[in-house]
């Protein structure tokens, strides 16, 4: 047991401690797991949710006119898409909500008629 003790005790030395000009351990991202998605028609809808819980309406406005614009979507087709996410992704916490919002902010789409 006294051996496991003395082991344990150089294996901490041996570690050192960290300097304060080296980052510490990389820190998780605040995105809701698994965003943005990699289907352009899922991204879209959930942008216009997190866009619409964060006040952004005329960014949510531009996501929205990606899926009918870009993706092809009727505009029942996009309601219903953003319909079907706002229940799941308003349950995230509300600091990966920002997050995501703030994400679709700086990637918003470009739609062309």
């Amino acid at each position: 047991m006294r051996s496991v003790l003395v082991i344990a005790i150089m294996a901490l030395a041996a570690c050192g401690q960290p300097s304060s000009d080296q980052p510490e351990a990389d820190i998780a991202s605040v995105l809701p797991e698994g965003f943005p998605p990699a289907d352009e028609a899922q991204r879209a809808a959930e942008c216009v949710v997190y866009s619409r819980l964060a006040g952004a309406d005329d960014n949510a406005m531009r996501w929205e006119a990606s899926l009918t614009i870009d993706q092809g979507y009727s505009v029942e087709e996009a309601a219903q898409l953003v319909a079907s996410s706002v229940n799941p992704l308003s349950a995230n916490p509300a600091a990966e909500r920002e997050a995501a919002a703030s994400w679709c902010a700086e990637n918003l789409p470009d739609p062309q008629p």
